[in-house]
Order: structure tokens, then C-alpha cells, then sequence
């Protein structure tokens, strides 16, 4: 069953290799987590983040295999209706 929205997670669509999707909220407070390790200025949640965040990247390793909690869809132009290109000028 295809989830009604992607979470945080490897995710893959049919037979393609698994990436990672980082949903917005959670993009925002790994990239400041970041920027404070980066800057030095770490604490223990800081720190916490960031290896929630490593571990997040490294899901997308498929050694001996997809990972079990990977997102699985369709394949990529499947998701998305059909968009008309639109033409300049007409």
C-alpha cells in the first residue's frame, strides 16, 4: 500500500536504488543541528541529531540488501499525473 504521504526514511520507487527523504520539518532541524556541531558549539541533543542523522543517510546503504524499514513506490513518473509542458508564445 502506498502511504498517503513519504516520511523521514529510505525510500525507493519499484526496482530504483533506495535514497533517503528528509521531510521538511525534519530537514530544517538537522540542518541547524549541523551547524552547530560545525560551529563547535555541540551539546547533547545536538549531538544526538546528528547521529539521528548519520543513521538516517546510512539507511540508504542496500548492502546485502534493501533496508526493512525503506518507503517502497511505484516508479517515479507513476507517482505524479501528467503535466502538459507549456508552450511559449501560444
Amino acid at each position: 500500500m502506498i502511504p498517503a504521504r513519504p516520511e523521514t526514511g529510505p525510500l525507493a520507487f519499484a526496482e530504483d536504488w533506495t535514497g533517503v527523504f528528509i521531510r521538511g520539518d525534519n530537514a530544517a532541524y538537522y540542518a541547524q543541528c549541523l551547524a552547530q556541531v560545525l560551529a563547535r558549539n555541540e551539546d547533547a541533543i545536538e549531538h544526538m541529531n546528528v547521529e539521528a542523522l548519520l543513521s538516517l543517510l546510512m539507511g540508504s546503504r542496500e548492502v546485502g540488501g534493501r533496508p526493512l524499514d525503506t518507503q517502497q513506490l511505484r516508479p517515479f513518473r507513476e507517482c505524479l499525473p501528467y503535466v502538459q509542458p507549456k508552450v511559449e508564445g501560444g
